[in-house]
């Protein structure tokens, strides 16, 4: 009766490793040696997926760390003054007035 019961879980690799367990302790003929290889071989391939998955996930939380430390840094860098002047801003200044910026960063490099 536990031994059904076990079989009928709704996880699939604990149905899995039961059939495993009840067909492992009576093989003694060729086809339950059979079944329980095939049995172990989708145990195998059950745990295979679930490792990639994880794998997976562990890079997606990598990707979405990263972007959120970039968006961090431009959201911070977005609060400090511009190290020059935006193209709209040296349109419309005068034409001593960006000499006297164009020299300024000259001078500092």
């Amino acid at each position: 009766m536990n031994e059904y019961s076990n079989l009928q879980s709704s996880s699939p690799r604990r149905r899995l490793s039961c059939d495993i367990t009840v067909i492992g302790a009576n093989c003694r003929d060729f086809d339950q040696k059979e079944k329980l290889t095939v049995l172990e071989r989708k145990l195998e391939h059950e745990n295979a997926v679930k490792e990639k998955k994880l794998k997976r996930s562990q890079k997606w939380d990598t990707r979405v760390e990263k972007n959120l430390i970039i968006k961090d840094i431009y959201s911070s860098a977005a609060n400090y003054q511009p190290l020059s002047p935006s193209i709209d801003e040296w349109l419309n200044m005068s034409n001593q007035r960006r000499k006297t910026i164009a020299a300024s960063l000259k001078n500092k490099k």
